[in-house]
């Protein structure tokens, strides 16, 4: 991931990339320039997690995982907090206002 990274910001394509990094040496990893990089936090009670996760077919995570993971979270700091409770609309809008766009 830190490859493709490093490559679209040489190319000054945007990126959005979606991903778990659950600990800060995960997310250390990906850090490929600091300062053109922003990272934006979905947070969210468990009990909408468990929810959600309840709603999805076929997915590769079951819900069974959900407190492990989050046991595992370290949450960023450095990070844009979106609040997974909003709607869609207002989680983009949040993260726009945020990220200057």
């Amino acid at each position: 991931l830190r490859a493709e990274i490093a490559r679209r910001l040489a190319a000054a394509s945007p990126l959005v990339l979606a991903c778990s990094a659950l600990r800060q040496t995960h997310r250390d990893a990906l850090w490929a320039d600091r300062a053109r990089m922003r990272l934006v936090f979905l947070d969210g009670p468990r009990e909408v997690l468990a929810e959600r996760l309840a709603a999805r077919a076929g997915h590769f995570m079951p819900p069974g995982l959900l407190d492990s993971q989050l046991a595992a979270l370290e949450p960023p700091a450095d990070a844009v907090r979106i609040r997974i409770t909003d709607t869609t609309p207002a989680q983009v809008g949040a993260a726009r206002a945020a990220l200057g766009l």
